[in-house]
């Protein structure tokens, strides 16, 4: 595939059968989503737009854009979450204040590594979540009054706190029906 530009990119996304992710001018398409994947991204949605603490901000799930112009980069977010008022473009989103990545096997590179050292540099980001599909396990990157991360490691017994959001979520509400019985 030939390099692109962003706006040749956002003009061809208009009429692909597949989603692909921009980086520096070439574009990598991406997989299918699991059912698990699915069911993990569908629970948190459910608990965010139950709460009554969302003022202007809006959920997208998976099918919304990330520009990230300083590397270059777009991104399509298992879950993201935006303050509207400071967005205008509807194609895509620029600053958001919450990402969550659900981890596969195949992905976890991905998600930890590279997409990481970049949404870092959003200065509207405040929390950065990886959720495994394979197994209970949650991690919740968070940026510090000074800027600084930190991460913190939940289990089961465990309540996943959104401040960036302001929403508490059990984390084996998050699992629920996601594992059957026998696993």
């Amino acid at each position: 595939m030939p390099n692109l530009t962003f706006d040749e990119y956002l003009q061809q996304e208009k009429y692909s059968l597949a989603r692909c992710e921009y980086i520096s001018g070439y574009l990598f398409e991406l997989s299918e989503l699991s059912e698990r994947h699915n069911l993990i991204l569908n629970h948190i949605s459910c608990c965010f737009l139950s709460s009554k603490n969302k003022n202007n901000l809006r959920l997208f799930i998976g099918d919304m854009k990330l520009w990230i112009e300083s590397a270059e980069v777009c991104y399509y977010p298992d879950l993201m979450v935006v303050d509207e008022s400071k967005e205008s473009n509807k194609n895509f989103k620029t600053s958001p204040c919450l990402l969550i990545e659900v981890v596969a096997a195949n992905t976890e590179g991905t998600e930890r590594c590279e997409k990481w050292k970049v949404y870092k540099q959003l200065p509207s980001l405040e929390e950065y979540v990886l959720i495994d599909e394979n197994k209970v396990n949650v991690e919740v990157f968070r940026k510090d009054y000074k800027g600084n991360w930190g991460v913190e490691k939940l289990r089961e017994d465990d309540k996943l706190l959104l401040n960036s959001v302001g929403l508490c979520i059990e984390v084996s509400e998050i699992y629920a029906y996601v594992f059957a019985p026998e696993e």
